[in-house]
């Protein structure tokens, strides 16, 4: 349980607290009076504080009697959110159904400018049944919110692994192929945050295989950073390119030497993974990432399937052996001691 409720705080934290979009009703006289009285300074004390604070609580008789006493439904707390993403967050049904019963604007960005929705907090809460509430009112799907990067409600699902969400928010029109600022995809997030299972609904539901993120990254590259092995069978049947490079001409099978991932290794080079191509920057290998980090498997592996024992970076011209050497992996060194041995003609 403690594991579960760090996922959501951490997905929180990520996205809550930007937004690309502004958005405003028809501007009435009636919607200026709205809007100054939703800005004015709210103290705790107030009607406005108490509405806040019996949103935020889930006191949906007190949020109704506040309402009917004149609270502003839109009215903000200090960090610049509303009684309807206070109670998104937290998973308030009756409440939100109550604010949006009574005119809540469903699609509000928080403060400062840039901050999430109401739907984005309910999602990153994981409140599956507020999400629904709120989609059904409209909520807008594709708000791009958050700090570096951003992103969007269906991010946030996939980040989490919840599946049901993402369903959901695909049923409502959010795009599966989506991109924040660094030009990550729904995709991506899944890969990211390790979540084999979400990775692959995405992938039975059309999203790009071969999407590429501001640094050439492919999802393929993040599976191999987390050793997804699980999913590699269901990218490469969607078109995955095993040897994409990104920006630093890095491969999937370099990654996931870098993190030692055996498996995930194996199942690259059983489906022709170029297996000593190099990186543009130094002309790193898989084996010389592999030697670095000191895994004894990925190397015997690498060795195993034909790697290039012998080759040399660009600068200093070290072979894995050196590297390995030079990071104290015994082990590996004499595992590629003997190999080189056994690479000098006789």
């Amino acid at each position: 349980m403690k594991m579960h409720t760090c996922v959501w705080i951490a997905a929180l934290a990520m996205f809550l607290l930007g937004c690309t979009t502004n958005r405003y009703p028809v501007d009435t006289a009636s919607n200026q009076r709205e809007r100054v009285e939703a800005n004015k300074p709210v103290t705790k004390d107030s009607v406005a504080g108490q509405l806040i604070q019996a949103a935020q609580n889930g006191r949906v008789s007190d949020v109704r009697a506040l309402l009917g006493k004149g609270a502003a439904v839109d009215a903000r707390e200090d960090g610049g959110r509303t009684p309807l993403m206070l109670a998104a967050a937290r998973g308030h049904l009756d409440v939100v159904r109550a604010l949006l019963e009574n005119g809540a604007d469903v699609n509000a960005c928080a403060g400062p400018p840039g901050g999430g929705t109401a739907l984005m907090f309910a999602v990153a809460g994981g409140h599956a049944d507020v999400v629904l509430a709120l989609l059904n009112k409209g909520a807008d799907v594709n708000v791009n919110a958050g700090p570096s990067g951003g992103g969007t409600a269906l991010m946030l699902a996939a980040s989490a692994g919840r599946s049901d969400i993402a369903a959901d928010l695909l049923g409502k029109g959010a795009a599966i192929d989506a991109r924040n600022a660094n030009g990550l995809t729904p995709l991506m997030f899944a890969a990211i945050a390790g979540k084999p299972t979400t990775c692959l609904d995405l992938l039975r539901e059309g999203a790009k295989a071969n999407a590429k993120s501001k640094r050439e990254r492919t999802p393929l590259m993040f599976a191999a950073d987390k050793g997804l092995t699980y999913i590699v069978g269901g990218l490469i049947s969607k078109g995955a390119d095993v040897n994409a490079k990104d920006d630093q001409g890095v491969t999937p099978l370099m990654f996931a030497a870098m993190k030692g991932h055996t498996d995930f290794i194996c199942a690259l080079l059983d489906n022709h993974a170029d297996i000593n191509a190099k990186s543009q920057t130094l002309d790193m290998t898989a084996l010389m990432f592999a030697a670095i980090g000191g895994y004894t498997d990925s190397v015997k592996v690498l060795l195993a399937k034909g790697a290039d024992v012998k080759a040399r970076t660009s600068l200093g011209g070290s072979t894995a052996l050196q590297l390995a050497a030079s990071n104290g992996h015994a082990d590996v060194v004499q595992i590629l001691k003997t190999a080189e041995n056994d690479a000098i003609p006789k």
